[in-house]
């Protein structure tokens, strides 16, 4: 966290943080965009939050939702989770625009977090980064027991000339994204090149 200078800039951070909590433990939705106070942990301790939305909000998480049903993340690195579970989760949506190899421990992480989730949409910038990353699912079961719908887009378009080397979806990471929920569906749409 920033050291202010100025007493008045720490006495509204103090009250900030103080607004904060209050709003999240009272709340049953929570949009977080864009961490102005460049604040290095959120502790968000909310028993009727039932949906959070962070975006581009770059922090440390520690959620206590229990009623949580809807979780929303898109921030250009991988969402740093920690959580005691969500047990009423219906559907997470994860974007990280710009993941990297670095991300691939982070992410995977956080799919374990999301093991009760109905329906779960990534995009697949972050398929391709597990896809590459094999070593990290090959010795876990598929914890998705209850995963009904998985939905796979593509974040980004490129041109030809600037095309990533294209990563299908590893047979490992499809068996531990899906083998624990035999009925699920499963989409995964396409990255187009532009001409």
């Amino acid at each position: 966290m920033c050291k202010p200078k100025e007493p008045h800039i720490k006495e509204l951070e103090d009250s900030w943080t103080e607004w904060f909590q209050h709003l999240s433990s009272a709340s049953s939705n929570l949009t977080l965009e864009h961490n102005y106070f460049d604040l290095e942990v959120v502790n968000v301790v909310a028993p009727q939050l039932q949906n959070l939305t962070i975006k581009f909000f770059h922090a440390k998480y520690v959620v206590s939702a229990p009623a949580l049903s809807s979780l929303h993340y898109k921030g250009s690195s991988a969402m740093d989770l920690s959580t005691k579970g969500f047990p009423s989760l219906e559907k997470a949506n994860i974007c990280v625009c710009f993941p990297d190899y670095q991300d691939a421990h982070k992410i995977f992480h956080l799919l374990q977090q999301l093991h009760n989730v109905h329906i779960l949409t990534l995009n697949l910038e972050v398929v391709e980064i597990l896809s590459s990353s094999v070593e990290l699912v090959l010795p876990q079961p598929s914890p998705f027991v209850n995963l009904k719908r998985l939905s796979i887009y593509p974040l980004k378009q490129y041109w030809p000339e600037k095309a990533p080397h294209k990563v299908a979806m590893s047979s490992q990471l499809k068996s531990y994204l899906l083998d624990g929920s035999p009925k699920c569906t499963y989409t995964i749409v396409l990255r187009e090149v532009n001409m």
